[in-house]
């Protein structure tokens, strides 16, 4: 009788620890995919937003100008009627993103920075996590979507869509920062 009681109390803690091994194995592999598939949806809207914003500010005609001899910041503030709209934009997308959002001239000086939008006193210069995409940027001169990996920087992923003119001469460059936790 007391050996089938060890033989129960055996059967039921190898079960038990079977049990618990399955659980922890299911749970790792259950919480990998989530955060892949969670990257790859933020990789996903951090694209679509780049490509928004790049496609309203070059359809709507923000950075074109006949005047050669204005300057790119004065080209994009042309106009206060025809800027409301892509402020109003660029406006509403920095309250619903967390990711920070720039457009840059070429040579990195701000056009706009959702701080710009939300937070009154902060820098809104380009960083050099964005510095870097914008240099990747005007050396392809496509869309970059780049994995951050530097010590002290608290980026993780950006996303640069270049801006360009009818003779495909980069004009600008919409980046997009990510502050996201996520490993590509």
């Amino acid at each position: 009788m007391i050996k089938q009681k060890k033989i129960v109390h055996r059967l039921i803690w190898s079960y038990t620890i079977l049990l618990g091994l399955f659980t922890l194995i299911m749970l790792t592999i259950f919480f990998s995919l989530f955060n892949n598939q969670g990257l790859e949806l933020h990789q996903e809207q951090m694209k679509e937003q780049g490509d928004t914003i790049a496609e309203t500010i070059m359809s709507e005609g923000y950075l074109n100008s006949n005047d050669e001899e204005a300057s790119m910041h004065q080209r994009m503030m042309k106009g206060n009627s025809h800027m409301s709209g892509v402020n109003n934009l660029l406006s509403l997308i920095s309250k619903l993103s967390t990711d920070e959002i720039y457009i840059v001239t070429p040579q990195g000086e701000s056009l706009f920075s959702s701080h710009m939008m939300s937070q009154k006193n902060q820098n809104d210069s380009l960083p050099n996590a964005g510095q870097n995409i914008l240099n990747l940027v005007k050396m392809n001169q496509t869309n970059q979507l780049v994995e951050i990996n530097e010590k002290d920087v608290p980026y993780t992923l950006g996303y640069g869509v270049p801006l360009t003119d009818d003779s495909t001469q980069l004009i600008g460059s919409v980046i997009v920062l990510s502050r996201k936790e996520h490993s590509l």
